[in-house]
């Protein structure tokens, strides 16, 4: 059993490596900061597709390349991954994080890594594609996304869908929604069996206090850089069709879409090599090939 779960562990590095990902420093524990939250993060413009029963989890759903919106408010805000690896594979040209005013900043990623394996899915399938379609994967130098990726935000932020860039590369789909500090904290460290993502936040490298903190950086964010990040654990998305006519009107200030995330074993793998050559040793029947 225990030669199996590491076999399973080289595996998902092996996936890892081909979806072309790497780590972004991270703190793996400890509370989220909590920042102030005076207004719920809300849309003051832009161009999106409105949410529809099956659709990706979200309250501004940015399906197209040039979907945008413009955000305002002193709180949190979600960006839930989708990517659409079977309507073709290719570099992920990320989203834009543009019109910056205020503070701005990447504060955690939680719910299951893109490159983690899907439970029930065929031998090698990540959430960023499978043998018999390819992966998607991210530009030289990109961590690793995770599905759920929380900004905070104290002022104005345009977010951009930059899919298929000159008319190929990877598509994906972004589910934009505000969340309250506790829906985030909740997401990070999830009751029971669920994996903990990691916190962002420079803060978090020191104890947080009962006050708010209002200062802070773009932790590598700038108005015009991607942000990208990491994950582990969540239920698998129905892939979204592409709705025939964008929405654009406003929504609601402040009203929270649900984005329901459960935990999903298997995102978080530390792969011992000498141990498992050591067991391999010791075997005395092959195992048999664990599913991705």
């Amino acid at each position: 059993m225990r030669t199996t779960r590491m076999a399973t562990a080289l595996a998902a590095v092996a996936l890892s490596m081909l979806t072309g990902g790497t780590s972004s420093a991270a703190v793996p524990a400890g509370q989220v900061p909590h920042r102030a939250e005076a207004t719920a993060v809300y849309a003051v413009s832009g161009h999106w597709v409105a949410p529809v029963k099956g659709y990706l989890g979200g309250q501004w759903l940015l399906f197209h390349r040039g979907d945008t919106v413009t955000l305002r408010g002193k709180g949190y805000f979600v960006l839930r991954w989708e990517i659409e690896y079977w309507r073709g594979t290719g570099t992920v040209s990320m989203p834009t994080f543009t019109d910056r005013q205020g503070t701005f900043m990447h504060v955690a990623s939680a719910g299951h890594r893109m490159d983690a394996p899907v439970p029930g899915g065929e031998a090698g399938q990540t959430w960023m594609g499978k043998p018999s379609t390819g992966y998607e994967t991210l530009p030289a130098g990109t961590p690793m996304i995770w599905v759920n990726e929380y900004y905070y935000l104290d002022g104005t932020i345009t977010v951009t869908c930059q899919e298929a860039e000159n008319g190929k590369n990877g598509r994906y789909n972004l589910g934009v929604a505000p969340k309250s500090w506790q829906q985030v904290e909740s997401d990070v460290h999830p009751a029971g069996s669920g994996i903990p993502g990691v916190v962002l936040d420079a803060d978090a490298a020191s104890p947080p206090s009962a006050s708010s903190s209002e200062g802070g950086t773009s932790s590598g964010a700038t108005p015009s850089t991607p942000v990208a990040t990491d994950a582990a654990g969540n239920a698998p998305e129905t892939p979204t069709a592409k709705a025939a006519a964008p929405g654009a009107s406003l929504a609601s200030t402040g009203a929270s879409s649900v984005t329901p995330v459960l935990a999903v074993a298997g995102a978080t793998l530390v792969v011992l090599g000498g141990g498992l050559l050591r067991l391999r040793r010791r075997r005395t029947a092959p195992s048999r090939t664990p599913r991705g």
